[in-house]
């Protein structure tokens, strides 16, 4: 009975979009970039918008419909377009493509059929094609490598992963460059595909917007406050270790999470560099931890506090690592347990009291 409602429910919704929704890009011409990405924000969404005001071509986004239905939206001129995939697939074959740009797939639906339109699209056009490792979707589903408490480094030996990396390594054979933000992610990717290791590039995000920012002050020193920066909803964001942690400090959340628990404090969201350096002094916080337990691809969080001046804990892991480890005020933890965390923290609490030109990244041992 279930089955069949949502079967109902499905076909009136698919009816509802075929009827009404717009069919045809009207005086669409020229030579485009196209650029497949997920719509979720972060900093995926924050680096492409930095990287259109450098596009010399007209840009064409392809994105899924976030309903559990095959739609995809073309994203042109500032409006939005809704397609079946076999009408999607026919209006990019038309069109005259300078480039294509793989931004990320995650959350795309029928990810087979759509890397088969981009290959046909590659073919037709012989135009560049640029995969972008904002996370690694292309070499595992699960797009963090984070699984059973540990980082993945190389394929497991599941079918359905071979399989998966089947479909991609036909991407990889035709792409033109395999783009990641840090040095990191690229020793990451060569235990996965060391054989395309000739295509793989680290290019880093523009951090211009950092370049006028001062460091956070304090008159005098404040008491060990923790703050911890972003959205802390899930295991990999680093919710666990709050919720240890918590036990033992109060933690306070310059960002967001869903956790309700005490020690943990929300000191509201911030909308740029500026307003979270505002709630940092308003707060008096003296410690960042950056509770991120996978590994990074790049971080802009890091960066912006690296550019605020203050002692930040990281795991040893990613982008994070290869951030903090040449930061003076930076503390690297090598294990997630709760009291190596805690000692890291009062090691970064130290840094107000010592000369930051004699300091070094200390390294907390398991």
């Amino acid at each position: 009975m279930l089955m069949m409602a949502m079967y109902i429910r499905d076909f009136f919704v698919r009816s509802f979009f075929i009827i009404f929704s717009k069919k045809k890009i009207k005086k669409i011409s020229g030579v485009f970039s196209i650029v497949f990405t997920h719509n979720m924000g972060g900093g995926t969404e924050k680096y492409l918008k930095g990287q259109l005001k450098k596009e010399v071509n007209d840009c064409l986004f392809i994105t899924n419909y976030p309903l559990i239905i095959d739609f995809y939206v073309i994203k042109y001129e500032g409006r939005k377009y809704l397609y079946t995939l076999a009408r999607l697939k026919k209006i990019l074959l038309g069109l005259q493509t300078s480039e294509i740009i793989i931004n990320s797939l995650v959350f795309f639906r029928k990810r087979q059929e759509i890397l088969n339109i981009i290959k046909d699209l590659k073919s037709k056009n012989d135009c560049k094609l640029t995969v972008l490792f904002h996370d690694f979707y292309p070499v595992c589903p699960n797009y963090t490598l984070f699984c059973n408490g540990k980082n993945c480094t190389e394929y497991c030996s599941k079918e359905e992963i071979l399989d998966y990396k089947k479909s991609w390594s036909k991407i990889f054979d035709c792409a033109d460059e395999l783009r990641t933000f840090s040095n990191s992610s690229r020793e990451i990717l060569l235990g996965f595909i060391p054989e395309y290791s000739q295509k793989i590039t680290v290019i880093p995000h523009s951090v211009e917007y950092l370049k006028n920012i001062t460091p956070v002050q304090y008159s005098s020193i404040p008491p060990l406050k923790v703050g911890i920066v972003g959205f802390i909803n899930s295991e990999i964001k680093g919710s666990e270790i709050l919720r240890r942690l918590s036990d033992n400090l109060d933690l306070y959340i310059l960002g967001g999470t869903s956790i309700r628990k005490k020690g943990i404090n929300k000191l509201g969201r911030y909308s740029s560099i500026e307003t979270l350096k505002e709630l940092i002094e308003k707060n008096k916080i003296t410690v960042i931890l950056f509770s991120s337990v996978w590994a990074e691809t790049f971080s802009y969080v890091v960066s912006e506090i690296m550019a605020l001046g203050l002692p930040v804990v990281c795991f040893s892991v990613g982008a994070q690592q290869e951030k903090i480890e040449k930061y003076e005020k930076g503390v690297i933890c090598q294990s997630f347990d709760t009291n190596d965390i805690i000692s890291a923290i009062n090691k970064a609490y130290l840094f107000y009291s010592l000369e930051s030109s004699s300091m070094s990244v200390v390294d907390i041992k398991k």
